[in-house]
């Protein structure tokens, strides 16, 4: 074994090949860095057979990630641009049971966030709420469900499709005010 006290500096500049050749270092056992990781270009997780592409990468049979918390804490993953205090989030809560997709600023906790979307750990849903997420789809009160222009339609349907006909099953449109009557009002329809 070596000890050092001081620093190593090196200033070989070849890239590693593989997980096996190449590079300043190559060492075919693990290795534990105690203190920050800084690393200037891609880091590739896998043997060989791939050039990593972006910042992390990962070519595994199984590529996964784990992001593990304590007890009763949580986990996030945070997606901010650089110079902005907004960002986004996918915040796991364990003292919830909950799993939301957020949007908060730099200077609030990510528990803080604004909720977009929340998995409760039945599987349910709950859009812009976190609380009594109690059916597969969860709205918060006082809101619409609403389409991104003043026509066509907004639909439920009670078979398995996306296409507005007469063999499909009950259907309920709301159609937008182009589609209207004089009063530009909208229409209502119903089929059963």
């Amino acid at each position: 074994s070596v000890r050092l006290l001081g620093g190593i500096s090196i200033n070989n500049t070849a890239d590693a090949v593989s997980a096996t050749y190449g590079g300043t270092i190559t060492t075919a056992g693990g290795m534990g860095i105690r203190k920050k990781l800084l690393v200037g270009d891609n880091i590739g997780v896998g043997v060989n057979g791939f050039v990593p592409q972006e910042a992390v990468h990962i070519r595994k049979t199984n590529a996964t990630s784990r992001y593990e918390h304590d007890t009763n804490s949580y986990s996030y993953i945070d997606f901010v641009e650089n110079g902005t205090t907004n960002r986004f989030g996918i915040l796991v809560d364990s003292s919830k049971d909950q799993m939301c997709l957020t949007n908060t600023n730099s200077s609030q906790t990510p528990q803080n966030a604004n909720k977009a979307l929340t998995v409760s750990n039945n599987s349910y849903i709950g859009i812009n709420t976190t609380t009594n997420i109690n059916s597969p789809l969860t709205l918060n009160t006082n809101n619409f469900i609403s389409t991104n222009a003043t026509n066509g339609y907004l639909g439920l349907v009670g078979g398995s499709t996306n296409i507005n006909g007469n063999t499909i099953g009950s259907r309920i449109i709301l159609y937008a005010n182009e589609q209207a009557t004089s009063d530009s009002q909208g229409c209502l329809n119903l089929y059963a």
